[in-house]
């Protein structure tokens, strides 16, 4: 099993997202294969929790979960969570390309979806 994290570039790919039919070309993504030492501690940092608090969602393990509504996308973007200072340099990479994932959802009206 793979975590992913993705981001359709248009509403078209949203729909074809929606039926397991997008293509690479349609989307945005971040790939973690499921024993990644990078992603458990990207996973632990409690980043996701963060976000489900400030989006009212649920990201879990095992589950997929996806954050449609641009004024929660913008919350999570504006709440500053991704620019606290973090030494680890994997987690900080981790951080900026989470950030820009939500940036892109955001600027294209589309969404952000987790599937771990």
């Amino acid at each position: 099993m793979m975590a992913r994290i993705v981001v359709p570039k248009d509403r078209q790919a949203m729909v074809a997202l929606d039926y397991d039919q997008a293509s690479e070309d349609q989307l945005i993504e971040l790939y973690y294969p499921d024993d990644d030492p990078e992603f458990a501690l990207f996973w632990d940092s409690g980043i996701f929790s963060t976000i489900d608090n400030l989006a009212d969602t649920l990201i879990d393990r095992y589950e997929s979960e996806w954050i449609e509504d641009l004024t929660k996308i913008d919350k999570v973007i504006k709440s500053k969570i991704f620019d606290i200072y973090i030494e680890n340099e994997s987690l900080r990479r981790n951080f900026a390309n989470l950030k820009r994932l939500f940036e892109e959802a955001y600027e294209r009206g589309t969404g952000i979806y987790f599937f771990f």
